[in-house]
């Protein structure tokens, strides 16, 4: 009984193989070439190249931010930041690369920084949140890259 399932499994595995390689040799599925651009396409792709402006602002919006707020070494509750950032468009590839490094520096810096601000008021300033983001973003992916952050909304639980 052994035997007959090493055979059926090396049999099963030679015709993957094969036919991975048949695939492969014909250009069918995965390794089918990219589709090719009339030559009608490529002159609108040339002519959208030479009007893109590197200038205008691109706008890259951020997952939720979820910051917890402890007291007293518990947990009495959690405020979501809904984050834009504003950059010129000659920047914008690099700043969906750098997201996941943007998003961990804001919500280390505002992990500490929130519960300071409930200290001293009741509630949260947008204009002092904003400007510290612009300051934190800038030092994570370098300076004159991110023009503004627009904090879309604030929830309160």
């Amino acid at each position: 009984m052994p035997r007959i399932l090493i055979i059926v499994i090396v049999l099963f595995i030679l015709l993957a193989g094969a036919a991975v390689a048949v695939m492969q040799q014909l250009k069918l599925g995965p390794f089918a070439p990219p589709p090719q651009m009339t030559q009608l396409e490529q002159a609108e792709a040339e002519a959208k190249l030479e009007t893109f402006d590197k200038e205008a602002p691109a706008f890259i919006e951020l997952d939720p931010l979820v910051i917890p707020i402890v007291r007293k070494d518990r947990i009495a509750g959690s405020i979501q930041l809904q984050i834009q950032i504003e950059t010129k468009n000659e920047y914008r590839l690099e700043m969906l690369r750098m997201l996941p490094r943007i998003s961990d520096a804001f919500i280390r810096d505002l992990h500490g920084f929130i519960p300071r601000m409930l200290k001293t008021r009741d509630d949260l300033d947008l204009d002092i949140i904003r400007r510290r983001l612009v300051i934190i973003g800038e030092r994570t992916v370098g300076q004159g890259q991110i023009d503004n952050v627009l904090v879309q909304s604030i929830l309160e639980r």
